[in-house]
């Protein structure tokens, strides 16, 4: 049985550490590793981190010790220089357990600091396989570090596993609805059901309640300030580990709080958005990394092939191509090979770690570099009208597939609400894309051309306000040019027209 003595210590921010036994910490990082091999290192360091609202930090800690199971864990148990009179501190000391560890950090660093901090403090002295790293704002549910580990130990490959959550943003929020605590975690227990077809690898998740193989973090390096997620995951990526957000399983992230006074005086002048692309050697955040294709992937239907060969052309740094992969789970096809193609070099790295094969040329080229190579699926990022000659990009691409192959891309709509508000005085809003005027009809005969047999188009309409919907309303109205106004104002309205197009056996 894993056993340790509870250590209470004193960190400051400039690093040093005053232990109450007076033991430096080198000396300490020693004496647990050795004590770790003697006693067996516990399979999950679970580590929680308290800043203020006691009541918060007791509900994630209980949650943990709820539904922690029956798994080999250690509880490091930190405290963010809460100022509370000490009540965190007395509080961690009296959880019932053994297993803990407490940490008391002088200085406070305020909430987003503090995160990250208490990541560094866990990546030192914690000693599991496993790390898993919670906020006082966290709430473990029934099942779900059991299915974190299911995940991890499923490949040597996957190196950090995410759960869904309330309260997190890059489509990880499920939108589970309930009324009260107790409520949720009913809730939660139907939904924590590990189901391997609803794993999605991700280039970058919202790291919430995130698990992460020690190998995984000691083989990335550790990260910086501010943009702590974000460079985790890439540096992660570049290791050569897989990123999955697990949408089999889902933890509270009831995060009600942040108190904007308390950031800390070591944060940059620099912009946020700056840094993160400085971490990122120059990809942007929103633009390069988070790009989800899910309205374009749901036409795509399921490939006849045990393991289908997939191309990716222009899809950024990779994440639509791992979009297509994980639709391909949810048809229970859990192997591909994939090749990507791309016209920006800065990307060349990044898929890489996503295809077995990347190419970097002028789109021109494309069969060229591809060769005789064929595919059953090939989705292309950029829409097709933001190409110079898009009919010679459409021939190349359905050249490339086979028989009942699948190709799947966009077409920019060149007469959309961005025009038809710069009439209107405001061309901030018409986009800067020199956009080719082509009508989905023009497409179509394209294609068929090039020997599609079977096409489907899908409108994907933007997000306007409920003031601009009216506006784009009555001018159509009044200006009755058309018999099917509510028909003109949805393609005014819609952003792009999206292709699924099978080719003739």
């Amino acid at each position: 049985m894993y056993r340790v003595e509870p250590i209470i210590y004193r960190r400051e921010q400039s690093g040093t550490v005053e232990f109450m036994s007076g033991v430096d910490g080198h000396t300490l990082t020693h004496l647990l590793y050795e004590a770790g091999k003697e006693k067996g290192t516990p399979k999950m360091s679970i580590g929680v981190l308290g800043y203020k609202h006691i009541e918060d930090t007791k509900r994630c800690v209980e949650s943990v010790l709820r539904f922690v199971g029956d798994i080999d864990y250690e509880l490091i148990l930190m405290d963010n220089g809460s100022n509370d009179e000490n009540e965190t501190l007395e509080y961690y000391q009296s959880v019932p357990t053994d297993r803990k560890k407490i940490i008391q950090v002088e200085d406070p660093l305020g909430p987003a600091f503090g995160c990250i901090f208490g990541t560094r403090l866990m990546y030192e002295y914690a000693r599991g396989d496993i790390f898993v790293f919670l906020g006082n704002d966290n709430i473990i549910t029934e099942n779900a570090l059991q299915n974190m580990i299911i995940c991890l130990e499923s490949s040597p490959d996957i190196g950090l596993v995410t759960p869904m959550s309330s309260n997190a943003y890059m489509l990880q929020n499920p939108g589970l609805q309930y009324s009260n605590f107790e409520e949720m975690h009913a809730v939660a227990k139907a939904f924590n059901q590990s189901d391997p077809r609803k794993w999605q690898e991700r280039i970058q998740t919202s790291t919430v309640a995130t698990a992460i193989k020690r190998e995984a973090l000691v083989r990335s390096g550790f990260y910086g300030f501010w943009t702590a997620e974000i460079d985790m995951c890439h540096r992660i990526r570049l290791a050569g580990y897989k990123l999955i957000l697990l949408g089999d399983t889902w933890v509270c992230h009831n995060h009600n709080y942040g108190e904007k006074e308390e950031t800390h005086k070591l944060a940059s002048d620099n912009s946020i958005e700056a840094m993160q692309e400085a971490r990122l050697g120059g990809l942007k955040l929103f633009s390069d990394i988070m790009i989800f294709e899910n309205q374009l992937l749901s036409l795509l239907e399921k490939p006849s092939e045990k393991v289908p060969k997939l191309l990716a052309v222009n899809v950024a740094a990779g994440q639509p191509l791992l979009d297509v992969k994980n639709r391909l789970r949810e048809y229970e096809i859990f192997d591909s090979e994939a090749s990507a193609f791309t016209t920006d070099a800065k990307y060349y790295t990044l898929l890489l770690s996503v295809a077995n094969q990347v190419f970097c040329d002028r789109i021109q080229f494309l069969k060229e570099n591809l060769g005789d190579q064929t595919f059953n699926v090939a989705v292309l990022g950029t829409p097709i009208n933001l190409f110079p000659d898009p009919e010679d990009v459409l021939r190349d691409l359905l050249n490339a597939l086979e028989p009942g192959g699948q190709l799947l891309f966009k077409l920019k709509n060149a007469c959309d609400s961005g025009m038809f508000q710069s009439i209107f005085g405001n061309p901030v809003s018409a986009g800067t894309e020199k956009k080719l005027v082509l009508a989905v009809g023009d497409v179509k005969r394209m294609a068929g051309k090039y020997g599609a047999a079977r096409m489907k188009v899908k409108k994907s309409v933007g997000p306007y306000t409920p003031e601009w919907i009216e506006t784009v309303t009555n001018v159509m109205e009044n200006a009755k040019v058309t018999s099917n106004v509510q028909e003109a104002i949805e393609n005014i309205l819609t952003d792009e027209f999206l292709f699924h197009v099978t080719k003739a056996l």
